[in-house]
């Protein structure tokens, strides 16, 4: 089973498959990458594009993740 939370809403889904693409944006993916790091989460290096500059992951449950720094005058969601 597996529970997603967002705020204080929390929904459990005994069946979900693993979700690639979700995004975190940060003001500081350097300090990010380097906290998750020395955490002991394995983290792609940083890569950068005209966009952002990001890293991946997975957690423990296989979900792909996206922690990015969006350029100067990007719009972010």
């Amino acid at each position: 089973m597996r529970r997603i939370s967002v705020g204080a809403i929390t929904t459990w889904f005994p069946d979900l498959s693993p979700l690639d693409g979700l995004v975190l944006d940060t003001s500081d993916v350097e300090a990010a990458h380097k906290t998750l790091t020395e955490r002991g989460v394995a983290v792609s290096p940083i890569e950068s594009a005209p966009w952002a500059k990001f890293a991946m992951l997975k957690d423990p449950d296989g979900n792909g993740w996206v922690i990015q720094e969006m350029a100067a005058g990007m719009m972010q969601g």
